[in-house]
C-alpha cells in the first residue's frame, strides 16, 4: 500500500462514482496552489483517495470562524477495501500535506442529511475521525453544498448541512 499525490488527471480514472471523478478532476485543473490530490495504491489498483484544499473555504462561516485552514474533502476507500487502515492513512496524508504548508490546524466537515449519509453511518464517521484526534466545532452545523451528477449527465448544486470537525497540530 502507498500513497501518492495525484499530479496528472489521468491518475483518477480509476475513482469509481462520477460525482467523485468530475470533483477531483475540477479540482487537479485548479492546480497546486489550490490543493492536492492524494491516492492510495494497492499494487496498480487505485483503492481511496482525498482531497487537501487549500485555498480558502467557499462556506462564509467557515472563512469567517476557520480563516487559514485547510479543509479534508471527499475522503473515499472503495468497496473491499474499506477498514483496512486506508482511511487513516490518507488523512494522514492531507493533515501532513497541511503541515508541510505550514498550517497549525486542518478541518472537514461531515454530512448530516440522512438521505445521503444514514444515521448509523454518521455516528461511525464522527467516532472514525474523532479517534484520529479531530474535534467538533461549538459553532454548530455549517450550510454546504453539494454536486449531483443528474440521469441525463447535467449536475445541480445541492444544498446541505455539515458537522465540522478540527485538528489542531502540535507545534514543537
Amino acid at each position: 500500500m502507498r500513497i501518492e499525490t495525484a499530479v496528472t488527471e489521468d491518475a483518477i480514472g480509476g475513482i469509481p462514482a462520477p460525482e467523485d471523478q468530475r470533483f477531483f478532476l475540477d479540482r487537479l485543473q485548479r492546480g497546486r496552489e489550490y490543493g492536492r490530490a492524494y491516492l492510495a495504491l494497492l499494487g496498480s489498483d487505485l483503492v481511496g483517495c482525498v482531497y487537501l484544499q487549500l485555498d480558502e473555504a467557499e462556506e462564509p462561516e467557515l472563512r469567517a470562524l476557520l480563516p487559514d485552514t485547510p479543509l479534508i474533502q471527499r475522503l473515499r476507500v472503495f468497496g473491499p477495501h474499506q477498514r483496512q487502515g486506508i482511511g487513516p492513512m490518507l488523512v494522514a496524508a492531507a493533515e501532513h500535506g497541511a503541515r508541510a504548508e505550514d498550517f497549525g490546524r486542518i478541518a472537514l466537515g461531515v454530512d448530516v442529511d440522512p438521505r445521503r449519509r444514514p444515521g448509523e453511518q454518521q455516528i461511525d464517521l464522527v467516532r472514525f475521525y474523532q479517534n484520529l484526534g479531530y474535534r467538533e466545532w461549538p459553532h454548530g452545523l455549517v450550510k454546504t453544498f453539494d454536486d449531483d451528477e443528474q440521469k441525463d449527465g447535467s449536475w445541480v448544486r445541492r444544498p446541505g448541512l455539515c458537522r465540522i470537525f478540527t485538528k489542531h497540530f502540535r507545534t514543537t
